[in-house]
């Protein structure tokens, strides 16, 4: 698929949610060559005394293979020729994570952070990393106590954007708005939400008009609330999606563990990635082409829409 340029789409700290650049002052050569980056969503790495079960036996025996098919991953993502410049997982990188009340715990004793985090040291390209819900213990355990764990595990902030041969990564977290805050009224977690100065900062992001992909769990626009943010511009990440849509070129978000095309209904180009947990193919593979300011998804014609699987990628 290859997309129009104009229409196509930690610790809780705001010094931690900044803009850098991953490849280190190119010349100008280089950021006008194309690259490549994988995303996947949903591996929902276990604690490793999980026993289960799920809701039902598929979910099930995702959770027990979850491990498995995300080291398959890995060893095909690695063996990628050419390689990948970096990976981004779309959120819920963990599952049943929280067997402890304080963070030294998890530093002293093994459970899903350890494991997830040898996991990801396997792989030889760097790794990025956007909260999803199961990432959180809400309400049991404050969210400023994952974003210490993520920082200590894996260099993860809460949120973060940089810029990378001309583009725009922006990656956002949709777990700390009011959806996601148990005093609030509007205390709802099946629901994402951004929150007022993350909408604002995303916003701020937008304002450079950098072509800019766009990376959260929660999809948009069914699953995120709207009107968080009256009092400001940008009021909801529809609302800055649909004010953008000529720099935010592509969105991208897990959480439904199954493939979705939103594009009729989106402003700009608006996908669901497949959950990892389910098969070990469930990534894509995206050219970016910095001239042209286009991109395209290599892979695409892999997925099983509206399924949690995909066939074996030939690319």
């Amino acid at each position: 698929m290859r997309c129009r340029p104009t229409v196509c789409l930690l610790l809780g700290l705001s010094c931690m949610c900044q803009c850098t650049r991953v490849d280190g002052g190119a010349d100008d050569d280089r950021e006008l060559e194309r690259f490549r980056i994988v995303v996947l969503a949903d591996p929902h790495v276990p604690d490793p005394n999980y026993e289960g079960p799920e809701a039902n036996e598929l979910d099930t025996e995702s959770i027990l293979a979850a491990h498995q098919r995300l080291l398959d991953a890995r060893a095909r993502i690695n063996a990628m020729d050419p390689a990948p410049d970096f990976v981004v997982i779309l959120g819920d990188l963990l599952h049943t994570h929280y067997p402890y009340d304080e963070v030294q715990d998890y530093y002293d004793q093994p459970s899903a952070f350890s494991v997830a985090a040898e996991l990801l040291d396997g792989f030889e390209v760097p790794v990025h990393l956007v909260f999803g819900e199961h990432d959180y213990g809400v309400p049991r355990i404050p969210r400023e106590d994952s974003h210490v764990l993520f920082a200590h595990f894996f260099d993860a902030a809460p949120h973060t954007a940089f810029e990378h041969h001309g583009w725009k990564f922006i990656l956002a977290n949709s777990q700390l708005g009011a959806t996601w805050d148990a005093s609030s009224d509007d205390y709802d977690p099946a629901r994402g939400s951004y929150g007022r100065e993350q909408l604002d900062w995303i916003a701020d992001h937008l304002f450079d008009r950098m072509p800019t992909v766009f990376l959260s769990h929660f999809p948009i626009p069914f699953d995120t609330a709207v009107f968080e943010n009256l009092e400001s511009p940008s009021r909801d990440i529809f609302t800055l999606m649909t004010d953008h849509a000529d720099t935010m070129q592509l969105a991208l978000g897990g959480h439904l563990h199954r493939w979705v095309d939103y594009r009729i209904v989106a402003p700009t180009d608006v996908f669901v990635v497949a959950g990892l947990r389910y098969d070990a193919d469930n990534f894509w593979v995206i050219e970016f082409d910095p001239a042209s300011q286009t991109y395209e998804i290599l892979d695409i014609d892999k997925v099983h829409w509206q399924t949690p699987f995909s066939d074996t990628a030939t690319e």
